[in-house]
């Protein structure tokens, strides 16, 4: 007996009554509370240990992360954003009208960099082939650009302004060529660019793509007169981020959904570098496999940070199969399968709200009291495991933080009811 069977069939008392019930002539069924059930508790520690995944969505998030950053213990990873672009107002172009300039806006959000590194470059390409809204982009998958740069795009790294406005005019040109052929072009005109990092770039940059007033670009021409005039393009909301990630400084070869352990007291979740923590709930299973005729009251989980400046503000639970590691498109298509979800979301209309859990100074914590119990009513009815782990991964597949969680620390407590 569960909480989801109270959820479903309504009251938990009246499904206990028709088992331990006894019949009186004035009241019909009773049901002794104090006598027939009693309270307990039981308390895990989970082992823990490094995963990587290297295919999670960057598609999702509002934004793309362009350059190439080497950490210490993990190694390289590069990274180019891909945007999708179309004419959003402004004067139509034509051949009576000279090309000046490109104007290229970019809201920064996020930036990591070389300690004492001030400015960094980065390069503009032509996308060769089209990007779709439909489309699943995953963190490996590969869209063809032009091999020659159009412009170099220059940025301080460390300046407290968010906006870079720079201006660009090999790119200005190739698509003010395109452009002036018919007045149709421009109106009904969309296209991709890709920004990426010259070999020198050694910082990582996240580029708001929602933010249409602050991430945008525009041509500016002139007539024969001396007449300005600017014709205005903005982002479509198509967009991906391609990472390549290698792993030089670990000691041996580290593949998707390999796990390691690199013996320093921590394990990581840095969502950029596709490193994240795996959980091992073997208790758990334990737990839900010998168990019987009970409630789950409560059930929650925390663990600890060692505590640094740059810590992932909020995580997310994937479940994880040996057999078939998580199922990261699952958050959309079949969440209750692949991720742990909000207690709201294990009740009708189950709603499918992913769980989150928020940094509070240097510990996280989660209540899954609903999870737990769909965990044990999928095996007590199927016999089988809704996971063997849990994976520790940030809300945000671009994010660039990191954590550190000290190893093999997550508690995980179980408060339950059980009827004798």
């Amino acid at each position: 007996m569960n909480l989801l069977d109270r959820i479903n069939s309504g009251l938990v008392l009246v499904i206990g009554l028709s088992f331990f019930g006894c019949e009186t002539d004035n009241q019909g069924l009773e049901f002794d509370l104090e006598n027939n059930t009693s309270l307990a508790f039981e308390e895990f520690k989970l082992n823990t240990t490094n995963l990587v995944i290297d295919s999670l969505r960057t598609d999702s998030e509002n934004r793309v992360v362009i350059g190439n950053y080497n950490h210490p213990q993990l190694g390289d990873v590069s990274s180019i954003g891909y945007l999708q672009y179309r004419f959003s107002g402004g004067t139509v172009l034509n051949d009576t009208l000279s090309f000046d300039s490109l104007v290229l806006d970019l809201n920064i959000q996020e930036r990591i960099s070389l300690s004492g590194q001030i400015s960094d470059e980065f390069l503009l390409y032509n996308v060769l082939d089209p990007l779709y809204d439909e489309a699943v982009y995953l963190a490996d998958f590969e869209v063809e650009i032009e091999t020659s740069p159009l412009d170099t795009l220059s940025t301080q790294v460390l300046e407290e302004e968010s906006l870079n406005h720079t201006r660009q005019f090999g790119f200005g040109r190739r698509l003010y060529s395109e452009l002036v052929v018919t007045d149709s072009t421009t109106i009904d005109f969309i296209s991709a660019l890709a920004i990426g990092p010259s070999m020198n770039s050694t910082s990582l940059i996240s580029i708001d793509v929602a933010a249409s007033d602050s991430t945008k670009f525009s041509i500016f021409t002139s007539d024969s007169e001396g007449n300005s005039y600017e014709t205005r393009f903005n982002f479509t909301g198509v967009y991906y981020s391609k990472l390549s990630r290698d792993r030089i400084s670990l000691e041996q070869p580290i593949n998707d959904l390999d796990t390691f352990d690199l013996n320093t007291g921590y394990t990581f979740v840095n969502p950029i570098f596709g490193i994240h923590t795996l959980v091992d709930v073997s208790p758990l299973l334990d737990f839900v496999s010998t168990k019987e005729d009970i409630l789950i009251n409560r059930a929650e989980f925390s663990y600890e940070t060692f505590g640094t400046d740059s810590d992932v503000n909020t995580v997310r639970y994937f479940l994880y199969k040996p057999s078939n590691g998580i199922r990261g498109d699952g958050v959309f298509t079949d969440p209750i399968n692949s991720i742990v979800l909000t207690n709201e979301s294990y009740a009708p209309p189950f709603t499918g709200s992913v769980l989150i859990s928020t940094l509070d100074s240097t510990s996280y914590d989660a209540d899954v009291t609903l999870f737990t119990e769909f965990f044990y009513n999928k095996f007590n009815t199927d016999n089988e495991f809704l996971a063997e782990r849990l994976v520790i991964s940030g809300s945000r597949s671009l994010d660039l933080s990191e954590t550190r969680l000290i190893s093999n620390e997550i508690s995980f407590k179980i408060y339950y009811t059980t009827i004798n």
